[in-house]
């Protein structure tokens, strides 16, 4: 049976708009209620179609909510909100070949292994290094994106697990200047740098939905990635 969202109607029945308040503050436009409605009308398309493109799920929701009121195209949207958000979502897989639904995939973290092996620290500069951090290279408010991933992944190992609000902790916003690269807050780092870097980090498990724990297991285990 096909659950019908739309725009005027709250049904959600799973409950996914609970999971999608965890992580609002991250979201890119001040108007929530339409990134809401989005992102929920994403994840029943695609539990309904049970595996969709990217384009074909962002060309529903598009034409099914009030996105052209914050975002010119819907390639935007998709780019901006859609691709890093929806896999955060319950049962929302992307693989090779596109994006799928699966009930049993929020069931699939490894366990954390008592003394989890560090990886190198060349191998954890090299992420740090190759992701292209917003501001000029050289400057300090690039060097402070940088610095923020790598105190946050620090936390992480020492801790064994964080949520999302202790890793932003790991950054401080400056309340001066506004130069290329600035972040007024931490959420907005988190969305833009800390989360995509944390990910790729060698022996970070990320949380397979919003709301579980970021966690270390070392370079010995299996993380969501290798899945």
């Amino acid at each position: 049976m096909t659950t019908v969202i739309d725009g005027t109607e709250d049904v959600d029945p799973d409950d996914v708009g609970d999971v999608i308040r965890r992580f609002t503050d991250e979201l890119p436009h001040e108007n929530t209620a339409i990134e809401h409605v989005a992102l929920r009308e994403a994840y029943y398309f695609l539990k309904d179609a049970g595996r969709a493109s990217a384009d074909a799920i962002a060309l529903a929701v598009w034409d099914e909510s009030n996105l052209s009121r914050q975002y010119p195209r819907r390639s935007t949207w998709w780019t901006d909100a859609g691709e890093p958000f929806l896999p955060l979502l319950p049962g929302v897989v992307r693989d090779d070949v596109g994006w799928r639904y699966d009930p049993d995939a929020d069931d699939s973290r490894p366990p954390v292994p008592d003394n989890p092996t560090d990886p190198s620290a060349d191998d954890v500069d090299a992420v740090l290094q190759s992701f292209n951090y917003p501001g000029v290279e050289g400057d300090r408010v690039k060097t402070k994106n940088r610095l923020g991933v790598k105190r946050a992944f620090e936390y992480l190992q020492e801790h064994g697990e964080a949520d999302a609000a202790d890793l932003k902790d790991q950054f401080t916003p400056s309340n001066y200047g506004r130069q290329e690269g600035h972040f007024d807050n931490p959420h907005d780092w988190f969305r833009e740098v800390g989360r995509p870097v944390l990910r790729d980090l060698p022996g970070v498990d990320p949380p397979r939905v919003a709301g579980q724990p970021w966690r270390y297991v070392g370079v010995n285990a299996p993380t969501d990635e290798d899945r």
